[in-house]
């Protein structure tokens, strides 16, 4: 979901739109941050009917999540991915929204071709890390968290995701450790 950090294109490529694509763009990503989800998506579709390009869709997908709709959103990266192949913001939104769906061997696949072009993604990597703890591979498990918090200035968001997945494996110390760190940021 969005939570209360507002509608962002971080990791996702966006390029410059003129008239009523970015207009309607601009008034949906507004519409969003403040909560109206329904007029956003409206305003998504809007743009993307005044052709805006595939990182609206990208837009549209986040409301289509917001409202509940994960498999109209999926169809909107997917799409997307079509037009982009290469966005792999976009591509770790759908692998996020496959692996919510419970379709893991499509969601590592997505995966896989994140860290391919990024194999210093973090994020990737931690949603890795959930997969094969949960297909009961824990080595493979702690060898994606370890290369996720080595991967980049590890936030206090990633450390405190790194501790659900230690405390998940029953490492309490790792755990503790990852808590501890991210509380120090």
């Amino acid at each position: 979901g969005s939570g209360n950090r507002g509608l962002t294109a971080t990791g996702v490529l966006t390029l410059p739109m003129k008239g009523k694509a970015q207009q309607r763009l601009d008034r949906g990503v507004a519409l969003f941050n403040k909560g109206q989800v329904a007029a956003a998506l409206k305003d998504f579709s809007a743009a993307l009917a005044a052709g805006a390009g595939a990182n609206t869709l990208y837009f549209r997908a986040m409301a289509w999540e917001a409202l509940g709709k994960p498999r109209k959103a999926l169809a909107d990266l997917k799409a997307g991915l079509k037009a982009e192949p290469a966005n792999h913001g976009m591509r770790l939104k759908a692998a996020r929204l496959l692996y919510a769906g419970g379709k893991r061997a499509e969601a590592l696949s997505e995966l896989k071709n994140v860290l391919r072009a990024d194999p210093k993604s973090a994020s990737a990597r931690i949603l890795l890390a959930r997969i094969h703890l949960e297909g009961k591979r824990p080595t493979a498990a702690r060898k994606e968290l370890r290369a996720a918090l080595k991967a980049e200035s590890a936030s206090a968001p990633l450390r405190a995701q790194a501790a659900e997945l230690y405390a998940d494996m029953g490492d309490v110390d790792a755990a503790l450790e990852e808590c501890r760190a991210g509380l120090r940021m």
